[in-house]
């Protein structure tokens, strides 16, 4: 059991033993630096008082007490606990535990994501993304942000993909989009009918077509020719915000965005670099 634990716990603790832990606890992030009166000052009590819990949870005295602490506090900022992706964090968490909940809720969202992605599947789609003639880019709401993301690190590379739900303007997108093209499509929890249309026509038109979804709906993956699943972490209604649907959405098209240009590092490299060093004199930046 951490001390960090028995401090939270406060078992058998007096009124003043459970007002220095309630203080300390509320100072974690600044715990390290201060001194046995601090303490005392903040949590209105003694030295003697602080020295007597030091002493109650084994400790000879404050200094070995504090030493313990911030190993344990430095501990728990790295160790990943479980998080509702729904509710990550509550009214009663403050500064800190809501930075750490939403820490943890990212490293399970990538730690997940990472176990469901078909590797295969998406170095194969990035080798055909990076040959099309053009890249149609679907998605509405949260992830529409997200490709529109995408769709800038793209155009660093020379590569101008489409947003063909900008302006509403998708149906004309998918009539144009033809044979050498390929549309990818983003959906965390599912479909419009509107989607599916799109991809229906565009498989008509003879279009490459890609998915990435946590849906499990058989519709849309039997409409594309690439399916990239996403772990179902999060409800579809009641939930703060969709922090783990994005943050696992982000992760793939940063993925994909990486193989693709891996498929012409050396030629990517030279013109990134070229053009940065363009960039910064056009920009008047030395």
């Amino acid at each position: 059991m951490t001390l960090l634990y028995q401090l939270q716990e406060k078992s058998d603790f007096t009124g003043t033993e459970a007002r220095v832990s309630d203080y300390i606890l509320q100072e974690l992030e600044n715990f390290s630096a201060m001194t046995i009166h601090d303490i005392g000052i903040g949590a209105y009590t003694s030295n003697a008082s602080i020295i007597r819990l030091a002493k109650k949870l084994g400790f000879e005295g404050f200094k070995d007490f504090k030493i313990q602490l911030v190993k344990d506090i430095q501990a728990s900022f790295t160790q990943v606990s479980a998080v509702d992706p729904n509710f990550p964090f509550d009214v009663t968490d403050n500064v800190n535990a809501i930075s750490k909940k939403l820490s943890d809720l990212s490293i399970k969202a990538i730690t997940e994501t990472t176990n469901h992605i078909n590797t295969k599947e998406i170095q194969e789609l990035a080798k055909v993304m990076s040959k099309s003639n053009r890249i149609f880019l679907y998605g509405i709401g949260d992830s529409q942000i997200r490709i529109n993301s995408f769709q800038n690190k793209l155009m660093k590379l020379n590569i101008y993909a489409i947003v063909a739900d900008n302006y509403s303007e998708e149906i004309w997108h998918t009539l144009n989009a033809q044979t050498g093209d390929i549309a990818l499509f983003v959906t965390y929890g599912g479909h419009t009918q509107s989607m599916a249309n799109n991809l229906k026509q565009l498989r008509r038109n003879k279009v490459k077509t890609a998915l990435i979804t946590a849906s499990r709906e058989d519709q849309l993956r039997s409409y594309s020719d690439f399916v990239i699943s996403l772990p179902k972490g999060e409800g579809d209604k009641g939930k703060i915000s969709t922090f783990f649907s994005q943050i696992a959405i982000d992760y793939v098209l940063n993925l994909l965005f990486s193989l693709i240009y891996k498929e012409d590092f050396t030629k990517n490299a030279i013109e990134t670099k070229k053009k940065n060093l363009a960039f910064k004199k056009i920009g008047g930046k030395k």
